[in-house]
């Protein structure tokens, strides 16, 4: 019997290391190199009309039906909504997000991704967004569900695609810029397990194997 357990044991860490996600992250500057069927968000369900310059609104909860969180630099928190007529046009429809600062300098919006409909985090294998620049640069930084920063991507250009991609899972999101820009179509597929469950699927799989060999005997 201890045999047995040893090597079921071994089996389940071998299982375990072999289902592991290797960290190495892609980038993706296209929505094509995508590897699977992705949720997206327009932001058009944005609070008030598009014929606006901006409206501007606490969305913290908007989208968490979807699996989205939204965070900014205000510290009430919230985002701005940008008419396709005001500075930088959306990438598609009437409406991009931006945060609710504006112009000032060192601005952020972060989208961090949960359990839909939840504010249980959740990790994605691969997430990426439009960006719209009015004036300079925009830093895209990828986090993992350890708040460990993956990645940082530079935009530049009106209408600017950038994405990720990371079989540890990515967390969320933040996009930081000097001055003004907007965010739109926001792009995210499939869940990455989390390591308790793969833990828990190598056990399973070494114990039904273990038991099957054992009534063999």
């Amino acid at each position: 019997m201890r045999h047995g357990w040893g090597t079921l044991t071994i089996a389940g860490l071998f299982l375990l290391w072999a289902m592991s996600p290797a960290r190495a992250g892609v980038t993706l500057t296209d929505p094509s190199q995508f590897l699977g069927p992705t949720a997206s968000i327009t932001f058009e369900t944005f609070p008030g009309g598009g014929t606006v310059p901006y409206t501007s609104a606490n969305l913290d909860d908007e989208w968490k039906s979807l699996g989205v969180l939204i965070t900014d630099s205000s510290p009430a928190g919230g985002a701005s909504a940008y008419a396709s007529t005001f500075g930088v046009p959306p990438h598609s429809g009437i409406k991009a997000l931006a945060d609710s600062e504006g112009n000032i300098a060192g601005g952020f919006i972060q989208y961090q991704f949960v359990v839909p409909g939840t504010t249980t985090p959740m990790t994605v294998l691969e997430t990426g967004v439009w960006v719209q620049n009015g004036d300079g640069a925009s830093a895209v930084e990828f986090f993992d569900g350890a708040g460990a920063l993956l990645a940082t991507l530079s935009t530049s250009g009106s209408d600017f695609f950038v994405g990720y991609r990371d079989a540890g899972g990515i967390a969320s999101l933040k996009i930081t810029d000097g001055g003004f820009y907007t965010t739109d179509d926001l792009q995210f597929s499939s869940a990455v397990p989390a390591p308790g469950a793969l833990l828990l699927a190598g056990i399973g799989i070494s114990l039904a194997g273990w038991l099957r060999r054992g009534r063999a005997a």
